[in-house]
């Protein structure tokens, strides 16, 4: 049923419900309108909890958009009707849906960011032709400097990955997701051909590594990490392309880059350069307490990024243990 639903994504998956439920705890809480029995109208949540404790609805937690699955658009205010009511009875503070655009018509959205997809409707040399000349010039360079690529499904990739992972994450002055929540991505993902990892080595080295998903004809890029002292080789370029290969091989019909804040303009412009379509996302949250929708800052960025810089990999390891469950 979710796939027969234009707005489908990996993040409606079983899979992924699991995962956070298994990593984070998360209770998961699907709100459903239904009529003769069909269901018409679905918005998947993960009940978060935070030390206060407040209670939040997110949909969906470390998700890059959930949509509102809605099979007759005249459902949809019903349900976020009933959706208000649920949380003033539950005592629940808010809930949060990640995408909505065209159903919300007259809401005022949270905060805004951008997707990038690139369609797989051709040839490796037609979608390759697409590129910006600089992303064919990295990738040709990648190859030169001697580049190798793999894709894997085994435990010692899914640690080098991370080992990667946290000096990237360090890099942008952020905590590295625990490595349990990997293991979870691992058990029910990669463990089970339903995700994969492509490897990039400099001679018998690692260099960089990145993760992907894929769910119906979906593809998606979700986590990337690289040794910054090999950046000048481009291997994150290769690793991107290897990926694209593949699921064009697979009769993949879509390939999705994930999230972008408006303030990233360089890494806007790295995604465009692979001559993706570009769209707004719309988070929505409405606080019960002001029973209205609201505007919030994302806090990606800021004074923060600045102390978790400083910081030894060892502490942001500690610290990712402590805090992601409360940020969802």
């Amino acid at each position: 049923m979710v796939l027969n639903n234009k707005d489908y994504s990996f993040f409606h998956s079983v899979e992924w419900a699991k995962i956070l439920n298994d990593a984070y705890k998360y209770l998961p809480k699907y709100f459903v309108n239904n009529s003769d029995d069909v269901n018409t109208a679905i918005i998947p949540f993960m009940l978060v909890k935070n030390v206060l404790p407040i209670k939040r609805l997110v949909s969906l937690p470390f998700s890059d958009y959930c949509e509102p699955l809605i099979y007759r658009e005249e459902d949809f205010k019903p349900l976020i009707d009933f959706l208000i009511s649920y949380c003033e009875i539950e005592k629940i503070q808010s809930f949060e849906i990640r995408g909505g655009k065209g159903y919300f018509k007259e809401v005022q959205s949270a905060y805004s960011y951008y997707e990038h997809i690139l369609e797989l409707d051709g040839k490796e040399d037609e979608v390759f032709k697409r590129f910006s000349e600089t992303t064919r010039r990295n990738i040709k360079k990648a190859i030169k400097e001697g580049i190798k690529t793999s894709i894997d499904f085994d435990m010692n990739s899914l640690e080098e990955f991370y080992r990667l992972n946290c000096i990237t994450r360090k890099k942008h002055g952020l905590p590295p997701q625990p490595f349990s929540f990997f293991i979870k991505i691992f058990n029910n993902l990669i463990k089970e051909k339903k995700a994969f990892i492509i490897s990039a080595k400099h001679k018998n080295e690692i260099v960089a590594s990145a993760i992907y998903f894929y769910f119906g004809e979906k593809a998606y890029y979700k986590y990337g990490a690289s040794d910054e002292r090999f950046q000048n080789f481009r291997p994150n370029n290769l690793v991107m392309w290897e990926a694209i290969k593949h699921f064009i091989g697979r009769k993949f019909k879509s390939f999705h880059f994930g999230r972008t804040e408006f303030e990233n303009e360089g890494l806007r412009r790295y995604k465009l350069g692979w001559g993706t379509s570009e769209k707004i996302i719309n988070t929505y949250i409405y606080s019960v307490n002001k029973k209205a929708f609201i505007q919030k800052r994302t806090n990606t960025t800021g004074f923060h990024n600045t102390i978790f810089g400083k910081l030894p990999i060892p502490v942001l390891k500690s610290i990712s243990g402590l805090i992601y469950r409360y940020i969802g």
